[in-house]
């Protein structure tokens, strides 16, 4: 409880971020009129999510989506819903990541 009073009290005075990294060949995201994030992650067409009024979404590069906000289980909620469209890869490094998140890429097939 006193944690959960703490994170609001800081949500209002400071405020929190959060950053996502988009890495791949032809992914890019942009913000559209009406807080609508676009999103080109590799399939046939584009993905396209409604922004909660509760968050503020910048994109200062293609590759990159900020999120801002004053409640941070809603902001990290946000970020978890875009993760999903397109989860780091194993393999190809390619996907969605969150700042200073550190995957662990494995070998390909050996030959």
């Amino acid at each position: 409880m006193y944690i959960l009073m703490l994170q609001a009290s800081l949500g209002v005075l400071i405020g929190y971020r959060k950053q996502l990294n988009v890495v791949g060949i032809g992914y890019q995201a942009e913000i559209q009129k009406g807080n609508v994030l676009i999103l080109k992650l590799g399939f046939s067409h584009l993905v396209r999510i409604k922004v909660p009024q509760y968050l503020e979404i910048s994109c200062p590069k293609p590759r990159i989506i900020l999120l801002k906000g004053i409640n941070l289980q809603k902001i990290n909620n946000f970020a978890y819903v875009i993760r999903q469209l397109k989860l780091p890869s194993a393999y190809k490094e390619k996907g969605i990541y969150l700042s200073g998140e550190l995957v662990v890429t494995k070998q390909g097939k050996k030959t």
